[in-house]
C-alpha cells in the first residue's frame, strides 16, 4: 500500500526517497536500487549541551537532556543514502522488566534490571503495570522528541524486548540458563507469558505517539491502518 503524504526533513532532503526504497524493499522489490544505510564521521563537531548531573542515574532520567544530547548530535550527523536522523527514546534494553516490578541500574552506556522472580515460574504470576515511572519518563521522552523533531528527524518507539530476554531480565540469565537445564517446560511457559503483553506495550506507545502526531499535524494521516497492522505482526514474530 502506498504512502499518502510526503515526508520532509530538515538534515535529509531526499528522506522521501529513501522511504520509496525501503518500502519497496519491503514489498520484496527493489525501485532503483537496494536500500543502503551507512555510518560516516562528520567533520562538524557536535556542540553537546553543557549539564552535569549528580548521578548516572539522574543523567538517563533526564528527559530534556536526553532529546537535547540527540538533537546535538544529528545537527552534527551525516546522512547518506537511506541513512536517516533519528532518536529512540531509551532507558536501556531492559525497559520492559520495570513494567513487572524491576528496578534498573545504570552505567555510562546502557542500565541492568535488578531480578525479582526466584524461579522461572514466578514469572507466570506477575502482571505488567503500563503506569510506571520508567515508562512515563520513555512517554515524556517519546512526547518531547516528536514536538522537538517535527520535520527534523524521526521519533521510534523504544527498544522493546520480551520473548526469553525479558523473561531473563526479570529471572537473572544466568538462573535462567540453569532453569532450561531443570524446567524446560516452565521457562517455556514463562516465555509464552510475557509474550502475551508486547502488543498493549506496542499500542501502548505506538496509539499515543500517531495520536499526537496527527494532532500536530491536523487532516494529514501518518500511516495507513493496514501499515501499523502488519508492523505489529512483524515486531511481535
Amino acid at each position: 500500500m502506498q504512502r499518502e503524504e510526503t515526508v520532509e526533513l530538515k538534515w535529509k532532503p531526499d528522506f522521501d526517497m529513501a522511504l520509496k526504497r525501503f518500502e519497496a524493499w519491503w514489498n520484496r522489490a527493489i525501485l532503483d536500487r537496494p536500500p543502503v544505510t551507512i555510518a560516516v564521521n562528520s567533520d562538524r563537531p557536535v556542540r553537546w549541551p553543557e549539564k552535569s548531573h549528580a548521578t548516572l542515574r539522574d543523567r538517563w532520567l533526564d528527559v530534556e537532556h536526553s532529546v537535547a544530547c540527540a538533537e546535538a548530535s544529528i545537527a552534527a550527523g551525516v546522512f547518506l543514502a537511506e541513512t536517516f536522523p533519528r532518536y529512540e527514546p531509551s532507558l536501556g534494553p531492559e525497559l520492559c522488566a520495570t513494567l513487572f516490578g524491576c528496578e534498573l541500574e545504570f552505567s555510562e552506556y546502557t542500565s541492568y534490571s535488578i531480578p525479582i522472580a526466584r524461579s522461572c515460574r514466578d514469572i507466570l504470576d506477575l502482571k505488567p503495570s503500563l503506569d510506571t515511572f520508567y515508562w512515563n519518563n520513555i512517554r515524556a521522552k517519546t512526547d518531547l522528541s516528536l514536538e522537538r523533531g517535527r520535520g527534523r528527524w524521526i521519533t521510534s518507539l523504544a527498544d522493546l524486548h520480551t520473548n526469553g530476554d525479558l523473561a531473563a531480565a526479570l529471572r537473572n540469565p544466568q538462573d535462567l540458563c540453569l532453569d532450561l537445564a531443570t524446567d524446560l517446560a516452565g521457562v517455556r511457559a514463562a516465555v509464552d507469558h510475557v509474550n502475551r503483553w508486547f502488543g498493549p506495550m506496542f499500542e501502548d506507545l505506538w496509539a499515543a505517539s500517531a495520536t499526537r502526531a496527527s494532532r500536530a499535524r491536523p487532516g494529514r494521516r501518518r500511516f495507513t491502518r493496514a501499515r501499523r497492522t502488519r508492523s505489529r505482526a512483524t515486531s511481535s514474530a
